[in-house]
C-alpha cells in the first residue's frame, strides 16, 4: 500500500511539469477538458435559448458532410431559430464540448467590452501600460491591437505552442516569447491571446473568469454550465487561448451576437462599435488563406461573412446577408474546405429545411 501511495504521489508530481504532461497526454483530443483543472461557468438565472423545431428532418446537402468520419455535429440557425441540428455519438446541442482556439473569439469579445467600460483606454495603448514586465521582451511600441490581430511579430514554433498548452504556469511560459519579426507582420501565436487575458485582468482588477462570467456569460443567458480550464490550482491562470468548453447551443449565441451588431435577446452584450470594428479590418490579406485575422476572428468578407475556429475543426461561421449562423464540430478538419462548405450551407434556401 505504501508503495502504491508513493507511485501515485510521484506521478502527480511529474504531471505538474510541462514535459511530463506532454509525454503522458501526447496529442490533444476533444475531451481534453477532463485532463485539466477547470473554472466553472454557472448557468444563468435567466437562461434562454434560441427556439428550435420539435423535429429536424434530413437535409442531404448537409448530411453528406458527415461521411468524412471526422464530423460530429452541425447546427444551423437562421433568423431567431435553429432550423437544422444533427450530431453523432454522445455530442448534442446540450453537451459541453472543447472549443480549442475558437475560445479566442470570446477573448476578442471580452476585450471590446473592457474597452467600452473604460478599463482599457484604447487598442492603440502599449502592452507595457498594463503589463510593464513585457517591455523587456516586447518593447514599448508593441500595442494591444498587435495582440488582437496576431501582428506582434511573435514567432511561435510548434514546440512552444505545445509547452503553452500543457504548462502548469502560464504566466511564466507566456513570458518566454520569440520576438524576431517586425510589428505589423501577421504571425499566428496563441501567446498573443494569453497576453490579452492578462491585460484584461490587470485593467479590471478581476480574475479573467470573474470578468467573463459577469460581463458575458451571465448576460448572454447561458443555459448550461460551462468550463474554462486553468493551468493549475496553484497559479489559476485561465487558458484563454484554447480552454473553453461549452454546449453548442450556448456557442451559437456568440454567432448571433456578432451577426446582430452585439445584441442578443434584446440585450446589448458586445458594443456595436466593437463588432463593426472587428468586421472591418484595415488589412486585406494574411498568410493563412483568403480570410483576414482581426480581433480574434477570421474575416472572409468585411462586414458580413466571418468565422472563428479551433484546432480540430470546431467552427462558428456567420453570414449576415443570409441571417445565418452555422456551427460545426468534429475530431479533425480532414480534407474538407469548411469555409466553402459552411458558406454553401448558409446560402441554402429555406425550402431545404422542411
Amino acid at each position: 500500500m505504501h508503495k502504491l501511495t508513493l507511485i501515485f504521489a510521484l506521478a502527480t508530481t511529474l504531471l505538474s511539469c510541462t514535459a511530463a504532461r506532454m509525454a503522458c497526454f501526447n496529442r490533444p483530443t476533444i475531451h481534453d477538458s477532463r485532463l485539466f483543472v477547470n473554472a466553472v461557468l454557472p448557468t444563468s438565472d435567466t437562461a434562454q435559448n434560441p427556439p428550435q423545431r420539435a423535429t429536424f428532418y434530413a437535409c442531404p446537402t448537409i448530411d453528406s458532410l458527415f461521411d468524412d468520419g471526422n464530423t460530429l455535429g452541425i447546427v444551423v440557425l437562421r433568423g431567431d431559430s435553429i432550423i437544422y441540428s444533427h450530431f453523432e455519438g454522445d455530442l448534442s446541442l446540450h453537451t459541453p464540448t472543447d472549443l480549442f482556439s475558437l475560445s479566442k473569439s470570446f477573448v476578442g469579445a471580452l476585450t471590446g467590452i473592457a474597452i467600452e467600460q473604460g478599463y482599457i483606454r484604447s487598442i492603440d495603448d502599449s502592452i507595457a501600460r498594463y503589463l510593464p514586465h513585457c517591455a523587456s521582451f516586447l518593447g514599448d511600441s508593441a500595442r494591444i491591437c498587435d495582440l488582437l490581430n496576431m501582428r506582434l511579430g511573435m514567432f511561435e514554433p510548434h514546440l512552444h505552442t505545445a509547452r503553452l498548452y500543457y504548462t502548469p504556469n502560464l504566466a511564466q511560459t507566456t513570458s518566454r516569447l520569440h520576438h524576431n519579426r517586425p510589428h505589423g507582420e501577421y504571425n499566428y501565436a496563441s501567446n498573443a491571446t494569453q497576453l490579452l487575458a492578462h491585460i484584461i485582468e490587470q485593467a479590471t482588477g478581476l480574475s479573467f473568469e470573474k470578468y467573463f462570467i459577469d460581463n458575458y456569460w451571465i448576460p448572454c443567458a447561458a443555459s448550461h454550465e460551462g468550463f474554462w480550464s486553468i493551468d493549475s490550482r496553484r497559479h489559476h491562470n485561465i487558458r484563454a487561448f484554447c480552454g473553453l468548453c461549452i454546449t453548442p447551443i450556448d456557442l451559437l449565441k456568440l454567432g448571433i451576437i456578432y451577426r446582430d451588431n452585439g445584441a442578443l435577446f434584446g440585450r446589448q452584450i458586445v458594443p456595436a462599435e466593437w463588432v463593426e470594428h472587428t468586421l472591418n479590418p484595415p488589412y486585406h490579406t494574411n498568410d493563412r488563406g483568403p480570410a483576414t485575422y482581426h480581433c480574434q476572428w477570421y474575416i472572409i468578407n468585411p462586414d458580413h461573412e466571418f468565422l472563428g475556429q479551433g484546432l480540430m475543426g470546431q467552427i462558428l461561421y456567420v453570414n449576415k446577408i443570409t441571417d445565418t449562423v452555422v456551427a460545426r464540430f468534429g475530431t479533425a478538419r480532414g480534407k474538407t474546405d469548411w469555409t466553402a462548405e459552411l458558406g454553401r450551407i448558409a446560402a441554402l434556401p429555406n425550402s431545404y429545411f422542411p
